[in-house]
């Protein structure tokens, strides 16, 4: 069994693994590695054997008994995961609050979501098919560390913080964060800067600190500084062209398409915390000045950004 206590966004991620996981085990996420201490979310990852011996499957009245989930349906009686003596242990010491547990089943993952205790276990198989032998999806680690983004958003919003698909360098005293799509320019835009720290070159976490707003670097990218952080100056919605200019946008326009790239790390949030989730987001779009970034690929205006977060 692999323990790896990481610090990220001044939040404690104990991740407690039973197989060799890319990326988490691997750096930049050794950057933010610290001993040992009293972690504030705690995760479970494990690989289990749906072949081996399993158990009778569970009536209807013992699965509402373990759980209610926001997914919950007869279809899971007969899944293979809910078979398996290790997942029916877990599911036996769950809360009994309805809306505080979330479970997410799918082909060969089942994520257990426990917001009462800041807790998350995620459960996968060997067999991957549908794929010829030489795919990298044979690999299911690999299945697992691509969902590693939405497995460290769970609970940000418990710490008034949030996850976001972002690119981020810190100038002066404040963070320039820069937002696109995959392929959009977060990370070629940053590595034409050349100052540092650098946040990250795909995602932040923002962190509602006293009132104010505060960007934090994460290893969830290529490009990092470590644990470093500033209060946001400006956020540039990033649009590839032929000349660079800075266009000044109303921040709900910014929030609605935030808020729309980043379901898939809210989908499965209580009410109570989705709504907290985007009135950090709100805040944050509305605490800094907004812009699309016109920008071609191998020019950015540094000192037109730097005079914009003033």
């Amino acid at each position: 069994m692999n323990v790896v206590t990481h610090k990220i966004g001044g939040i404690v991620f104990r991740t407690e693994l039973n197989a060799w996981l890319p990326r988490i085990l691997d750096e930049p996420f050794g950057l933010f590695r610290i001993e040992e201490t009293m972690p504030d979310v705690h995760q479970f990852i494990s690989i289990i054997n749906l072949n081996s011996r399993q158990l009778p499957a569970p009536t209807n009245e013992e699965m509402q008994n373990f759980f209610e989930s926001n997914h919950f349906s007869q279809d899971l009686l007969n899944n293979p995961f809910f078979l398996s003596r290790e997942v029916l242990d877990r599911l036996k010491c769950l809360p009994g609050l309805r809306k505080e547990v979330e479970i997410w089943v799918e082909d060969h993952h089942l994520f257990i979501r426990d917001f009462s205790r800041n807790r998350i276990d995620i459960y996968y198989t060997k067999k991957y098919k549908g794929y010829p032998p030489e795919h990298p999806a044979v690999i299911p680690e690999y299945h697992v560390a691509a969902n590693l983004q939405q497995i460290l958003a769970t609970f940000l919003p418990h710490f008034s913080a949030i996850l976001l698909h972002s690119s981020g360098v810190i100038r002066g005293a404040k963070s320039a964060l820069f937002f696109a799509p995959d392929g959009g320019g977060k990370t070629t835009v940053l590595a034409q800067s050349k100052t540092e720290p650098i946040l990250s070159d795909d995602h932040i976490i923002l962190k509602n600190e006293g009132g104010a707003i505060v960007a934090h670097g994460t290893p969830l990218g290529t490009m990092t500084s470590g644990a470093c952080q500033a209060s946001i100056g400006a956020l540039f919605l990033l649009k590839k062209a032929g000349d660079f200019r800075l266009e000044s946008i109303a921040p709900a326009e910014l929030v609605q398409w935030l808020w729309t790239e980043h379901r898939n790390y809210t989908f499965f949030l209580p009410k109570r915390l989705k709504k907290r989730a985007f009135e950090i987001l709100s805040h944050a779009c509305h605490q800094a000045p907004v812009y699309r970034m016109h920008f071609p690929k191998d020019y950015v205006d540094w000192d037109a950004i730097d005079a914009a977060m003033e």
